[in-house]
């Protein structure tokens, strides 16, 4: 699997916690504002953080 793999699993586990904590909501709106980002310590931070993380690793890999 490569770095840009782990960036589409990481997004779309970030997009489902969107579309479980804004149900009523456009979740591919939600995800460019600060909503997205999720309260420390919950699901959608987590999912939030792996998916920037993956997200720069993605990049890292590019970059070479």
């Amino acid at each position: 699997m490569t770095a840009y793999d782990d960036a589409l699993d990481a997004d779309a586990r970030w997009m489902t916690e969107i579309k479980r904590a804004f149900p009523s909501q456009r979740a591919g709106d939600v995800r460019y504002t600060a909503l997205a980002h999720g309260e420390p310590g919950t699901a959608l931070r987590r999912a939030y953080d792996d998916f920037k993380a993956a997200q720069e690793a993605w990049k890292a890999e590019m970059a070479v």
